[in-house]
C-alpha cells in the first residue's frame, strides 16, 4: 500500500478559506505572527481522527484548526453534535 503524503499548509488554507474548523476563527501564516496573543490563531493541519490512533493523512481526515483548537484537541477524536 502506497504511503498517503500531506497535501501543504497552503492546500488547507485555501480549501477552508483561512477559517479554523473547530471555532470559526480567522486563521493566517504562521510566519507572520509578532507575538504571543497572536499565535493561538496561526494556522494548522490537525486530524479529525489523530494519527496517534493510527489514522493517516488521507484528505477527508485533516481540516485547517487555529493554533489553540488543535492543542486543547490534543489527541482525542472530534465528535459532531
Amino acid at each position: 500500500m502506497e504511503e498517503i503524503k500531506p497535501k501543504s499548509l497552503m492546500y488547507y488554507y485555501n480549501k477552508y478559506s483561512w477559517v479554523c474548523q473547530y471555532c470559526k476563527c480567522d486563521t493566517f501564516m504562521p510566519r507572520y505572527v509578532k507575538n504571543k496573543k497572536q499565535m493561538r490563531y496561526a494556522a494548522s493541519r490537525d486530524h479529525l481522527k489523530p494519527r496517534c490512533k493510527w489514522w493517516t493523512w488521507e484528505e477527508s481526515n485533516i481540516v485547517l484548526a487555529c493554533r489553540k483548537c488543535n492543542m486543547d484537541k490534543k489527541d482525542y477524536e472530534f465528535k459532531t453534535n
